[in-house]
């Protein structure tokens, strides 16, 4: 019997050393916390052991053993198991290696963590290339329905827009389908969508522009409106009917709505290629467009142009946004001109007058900002500072060669006149893109704004399409600033797409859409439309009996370690732990011996 218990406390003794070693080595087995990603063990944590157990060569977990072939290890010889307590152990030969600073090179044996983002099956047209996407509520039912415009090139050069609404699903209420409603909008590419209830009515119209034609010389565009209509005989009882306008048509450009004149309308700023001039160039223009009464009929409304001065623009994008908090909205644009190289970036003041609304002028503040094609511009207050801060993505020329940039500027006061504001680029570090599009969001619901980017970037000469989730974490070196971390997301690349964040399952977190070109991944004249719904979570119910988890020697964190390994994706365990539980484990060896 004494033989049995010293052979029991050896076996013992090799695996709480094995225990303890992968500890030290800043590596974690937690049972009763939810870790996102697998716990890794390195192979020096093995050392010794194997000769110990060579005539049993497995490596245990909370829910099953596995064979250890040492044929399978990776060339390096460096992390090469993996123990992940809730999901079985399994191998995966033909992954990516992926490399994390603190663990290296990882082998053919890898089990990930629940995912951030959840790619969700849809019947969504595949519409991804020079598409344009928005989420909103049209039917005023709770929840996010689609909008959607682009060219499907799986299947040539198909145009579509379409309006899905987002639906329970009949066989599982907690999942939803879009259904779309045959809305009748005329299929677009080089597009820019948005909802926007332009009449006050309390419901969200359409507008759409773009280019709407799949025959050469593509030389038909369109800016249309459509009204949202109740009509109780269609399914879902809603209709869209196109208004009369006389907005610019264009295409490659983009849309921004916003009150700058605070009348309680949205009025609207559009920017993009237009008609073909006499000389066979196309017409760069921009337009900003005052939403008025319809003197013949108060209950409808036209759009007024301006006539602004601003530089006329394509391939572009524009944002309202109040940076000087004076409480009218300021207009951001960015794209190339007419000029050959020639890009701009710029911010416009709104100089309202509030004792005559007509008296409005669009200032150029000389922000700094590099000119940019191709481009995507975003406001956001990202440092809760109280003022907007900017993201812009794009292609710069500075005369001698193509410059990509992602970069966020933050809004601070001029030192000597705090009234005033200047841009400072804080070296996020972001991958520098162009041709696609950039979203602020809070995906992890930490309270601050992290940042979905895609688009194309030069890899070895080539042109390589990107998507990126940042997400922002506290500076370490700054009590008040944020840094941007690639949250490895697993995102598919793309470029000439676009992306819009929305809770669409109604869970309180924010959901994500992607659309475009997969450049390099799959065949030329590929799109897609990705739908990822966010599974991000910061930590699970810790398990209500510690004494069970003691057992099978795993340990609890503190409420306040979980916290702090929340940041790193990883539950590690005390020290104080580790040794209450070696001493333990100690003790009763000796006790077994005696």
């Amino acid at each position: 019997m004494t033989k049995k218990f010293l052979i029991l406390a050896l076996v013992l003794g090799v695996l709480i050393g094995f225990v303890a070693q992968g500890f030290a080595q800043g590596e974690s087995i937690q049972r009763g916390a939810f870790s996102r990603n697998a716990t890794h063990i390195t192979q020096q944590a093995l050392e010794g052991v194997e000769s110990s157990l060579s005539s049993c060569p497995m490596l245990c977990s909370a829910d099953r053993m596995m064979n250890v072939d040492s044929s399978d290890l990776d060339a390096t010889g460096s992390e090469a198991f993996a123990f992940y307590p809730y999901s079985p152990l399994e191998k995966v030969a033909d992954l990516p290696e992926y490399s994390y600073p603190e663990l290296g090179k990882m082998s053919k044996f890898m089990l990930e963590g629940p995912k951030d983002f959840i790619l969700v099956n849809t019947s969504i047209v595949n519409a991804g290339a020079m598409s344009s996407v928005a989420w909103g509520d049209y039917d005023n039912d709770g929840d996010l329905d689609l909008l959607i415009s682009g060219a499907d090139q799986t299947k040539g050069f198909v145009l579509s827009t379409k309006v899905y609404r987002n639906d329970p699903s009949p066989v599982n209420a907690q999942e939803r389908i879009f259904t779309d409603i045959n809305a009748e909008l005329p299929g677009l590419a080089s597009s820019s969508v948005v909802w926007v209830d332009y009449d006050g009515d309390g419901y969200l119209d359409i507008f759409i522009s773009g280019l709407a034609t799949d025959k050469a010389p593509y030389d038909v565009y369109v800016s249309k409106i459509y009204r949202n209509e109740a009509h109780p005989t269609i399914p879902g009882g809603v209709k869209f009917v196109e208004i009369n306008t006389t907005l610019l048509p264009v295409r490659d450009g983009s849309v921004a709505w916003g009150d700058y004149n605070y009348d309680g309308y949205p009025d609207v700023a559009i920017s993009g290629l237009t008609v073909i001039s006499s000389d066979g160039h196309p017409v760069y223009a921009t337009k900003i467009y005052r939403n008025d009464p319809d003197p013949a009929d108060p209950n409808q409304r036209i759009f007024t142009d301006i006539d602004a001065g601003l530089p006329g623009i394509a391939f572009s994008s524009m944002a309202w946004g109040d940076y000087d908090n004076d409480g009218d909205l300021d207009l951001l644009i960015s794209g190339s001109t007419s000029t050959a190289y020639g890009t701009v970036s710029r911010i416009y003041r709104n100089d309202f007058n509030p004792e005559d609304p007509s008296e409005i002028t669009f200032t150029d503040i000389n922000a700094g900002l590099p000119g940019l094609a191709d481009s995507s511009v975003a406001w956001a207050d990202y440092n809760y500072d109280g003022y907007l801060d900017l993201l812009v993505s794009g292609v710069n020329f500075d005369g001698k060669s193509y410059n990509y940039i992602s970069r966020i500027y933050r809004n601070d006061p001029v030192l000597d006149n705090p009234e005033q504001r200047i841009f400072t680029d804080i070296k996020a570090g972001l991958v520098g893109l162009s041709a696609g599009s950039v979203a602020w969001g809070d995906y992890n619901s930490d309270g601050y704004l992290d940042i979905v980017l895609t688009g194309l970037r030069p890899v070895n000469g080539q042109l390589s399409s990107v998507s990126k989730i940042y997400r922002s974490d506290p500076d370490p070196a700054d009590e008040y600033g944020r840094v941007f971390t690639d949250a490895d997301a697993g995102l598919i690349n793309v470029e000439s797409g676009s992306v819009a964040w929305g809770d669409y399952d109604s869970d309180g977190d924010e959901d994500l859409i992607l659309t475009g070109i997969p450049l390099g991944v799959y065949e030329a004249g590929a799109s897609v439309v990705k739908l990822y719904r966010n599974n991000f979570q910061l930590s699970a119910e810790p398990e209500s009996d510690a004494s069970a988890g003691e057992e099978e020697g795993f340990l609890e964190n503190s409420e306040e370690e979980a916290s702090e390994d929340v940041e790193q994706g990883i539950f590690e365990e005390a020290e104080e732990d580790i040794s209450t539980s070696t001493e333990e484990s100690t003790s009763s060896s000796v006790e077994a011996e005696q």
